[in-house]
C-alpha cells in the first residue's frame, strides 16, 4: 500500500460498499490485520456524508436487481459490476471522496472511495 497506493478493487470486506476502509479509533483495528498505516485526507471535500451500510447491502442483495443482472450478464460478474457502478456513481456523479459509515452497534469507519485523496504513512 505504501509503495503502490490504495486500490479499492482489492478490498475484500465491503459491507458499506466498494472502497478502502479506515477507522477513526484504535478499538477494532487489530481485528482486521496486524499492520497499521496512518491515512491523512488530502482531498477537496469539506464534509463527509454519513452512509448507512444497510442501504448498500439492500441494493446489492435486492432479489429483483440481482435477477436482472444475472439474466443480463451472468451470475459471475453481477456482484462485481454492481460494486464498480456504485463506486463510480458515488465518486464521479456525486463527487464523494470519502464517507463515514455508521455501522450500528460496531465502531464506525471511514470509507475512501477516491484512492488519490489519501496520503499514507507508517
Amino acid at each position: 500500500m505504501l509503495s503502490e497506493g490504495l486500490d479499492y478493487t482489492k478490498t475484500v470486506r465491503e459491507k458499506c460498499g466498494p472502497g478502502t476502509y479506515f477507522t477513526g479509533g484504535m478499538g477494532s483495528i487489530f481485528s482486521y490485520g496486524g499492520a497499521m498505516l496512518k491515512g491523512e485526507y488530502c482531498g477537496k471535500q469539506e464534509t463527509m456524508p454519513v452512509f448507512s451500510p444497510n442501504f448498500y447491502t439492500a441494493v446489492v442483495n435486492h432479489p429483483e436487481i440481482g435477477r436482472v443482472l444475472k439474466d443480463e450478464i451472468g451470475p459471475c460478474n453481477a456482484g462485481r459490476l454492481l460494486k464498480v457502478c456504485a463506486h463510480d456513481i458515488l465518486t464521479d456523479n456525486m463527487g464523494i471522496d470519502i464517507l463515514y459509515a455508521s455501522g450500528g452497534r460496531s465502531e464506525g469507519c471511514f470509507v475512501v472511495l477516491n484512492d488519490d485523496c489519501m496520503h499514507l504513512s507508517k
